[in-house]
């Protein structure tokens, strides 16, 4: 762990973005900005929604990749800290806390 993690974690920079990248058009694009120290992004195994971890705010976004406004809902709070998220061979999402 970084020894400004502490700092990192409590802080109230909102400039995270959900980028999205074209395999065809080689163009990046923004489709989500306003996260709070993203820390994690998992898809599903249908690829129909992705997953954010979001450590600031202590909790997990969800993304439906079918929309056109990409607007999140919040999948989970957590009791502490989300560091990564990841997606196992049965589909279910694993979230490593952290105790800040």
């Amino acid at each position: 762990m970084c020894r400004y993690a502490d700092f990192l974690s409590k802080s109230t920079d909102n400039s995270g973005r959900l980028l999205k990248y074209d395999l065809h058009t080689k163009n990046t694009s923004v489709i989500y900005t306003g996260l709070m120290f993203p820390n994690g992004v998992a898809l599903n195994k249908n690829h129909s929604f992705l997953l954010v971890a979001e450590t600031t705010r202590r909790r997990i976004l969800k993304f439906y990749l079918g929309a056109n406004n990409f607007e999140p809902e919040v999948f989970a709070e957590l009791p502490r800290v989300p560091d990564n998220i990841k997606m196992n061979d049965k589909g279910e999402f694993w979230v490593a806390l952290n105790a800040g």
